[in-house]
């Protein structure tokens, strides 16, 4: 079996471009904050979460906080991306414990190369 990635993220061409990108990966997806603690109990413990600081309705940030309350998801990577550029936006995602925040539209291959 592949690593599992975990995608967190409600923009249907972001997702995609994801999931055609990490084919050597075994990715699931969730849309928003229900769909991710329904899909994290059904799948194995992921390898690594990104996830959108912009899905709905709570914020990707409010998400990653809820998951580190978790013991199970404390020692999980977590990549953040966000349409929003600005540094403050960067500085606050890795105040949380982010390998890093990538900005749309972000090098598909600084990604997989984050991931390693």
């Amino acid at each position: 079996m592949f690593p599992v990635i975990f995608i967190i993220d409600n923009t249907p061409s972001i997702s995609e471009s994801l999931q055609k990108s990490l084919k050597r990966y075994t990715i699931i997806h969730a849309s928003g904050s229900n769909d991710t603690i329904e899909k994290l109990k059904r799948n194995p413990k992921p390898a690594i979460i990104i996830i959108n600081t912009m899905i709905k309705p709570e914020g990707g940030i409010q998400v990653y906080r809820m998951l580190l309350k978790k013991r199970k998801y404390k020692n999980i990577p977590f990549i953040f991306i966000s349409s929003k550029y600005n540094k403050d936006e960067k500085r606050k995602c890795l105040d949380q414990g982010a390998i890093d925040c990538l900005f749309e539209p972000f090098d598909i291959q600084e990604l997989i190369l984050k991931i390693k």
